[in-house]
């Protein structure tokens, strides 16, 4: 299970533009590369994630991974979870970390979104009531928050210091407040969204603002 990336460059005399080619397993170990290339841009390339070739750690902005051991070097600065130096919650297949500082599970459907998202509230500690609420909120609203998502590529639950996300590869994002929780008197949740998109998908997203749960 892993990765092939391949670079592209300049063709060369038989007018082939790919420089080499690397296979990858799912912690960004290389296991087999035909071709030769300097780019410092190996896993995850795309991410902006730059591998060192001098200690073979992944610089993943907030921190370095290193992919022999599947472990960061330092502790999660978000401090997410139990363990604060797993990559991907020890779960690379399903997950993904963009930045070093919080990982998401990868989701296929609006079922398993709003089954992964009652996880993550569990995870948070805040309370049954907290938990129940997130819930609700999936079932009255996944189907169509998860339809929204999609449209911008993969979609990701992520469990924060604050609550739960729920957000695309487009960078597009709904986060569902746990702290604002009264346990008491089982009031105070609400849909509150963040938008890193575009007018089209802010007017979508509008819908769901401060909506009561």
């Amino acid at each position: 299970m892993g990765s092939v990336i391949g670079e592209v460059g300049a063709p060369d005399q038989y007018n082939d533009p790919v420089k080499c080619t690397r296979k990858f397993d799912v912690y960004g170990t290389v296991r087999s590369e035909t071709g030769s290339s300097d780019s410092d841009h190996k896993f995850v390339g795309k991410l902006g994630h730059a591998s060192e070739n001098e200690t073979g750690l992944i610089y993943m902005r907030a921190r370095y991974m290193d992919p022999v051991v599947g472990r960061f070097v330092s502790e999660d600065p978000a401090k997410q979870g139990f363990n604060w130096y797993a990559y991907c919650a020890n779960n690379p297949v399903n997950s993904v970390d963009e930045d070093g500082r919080m990982a998401g599970l990868l989701v296929g459907s609006a079922e398993e979104m709003a089954l992964q998202a009652k996880r993550a509230a569990v995870t948070q500690r805040v309370g049954a009531k907290a938990v129940e609420t997130v819930a609700r909120a999936m079932l009255q609203h996944g189907a169509k928050i998860y339809a929204a998502l999609r449209t911008g590529g993969d979609v990701t639950v992520r469990a924060t210091d604050k609550g739960v996300s729920l957000l695309n590869s487009a960078g597009n994002n709904i986060f569902i407040h746990l702290v604002k929780f009264d346990n008491v008197r089982g009031t105070g949740n609400y849909f509150h969204f963040d938008v890193g998109g575009d007018a089209t998908w802010k007017a979508i997203m509008k819908a769901f603002d401060r909506m009561p749960l």
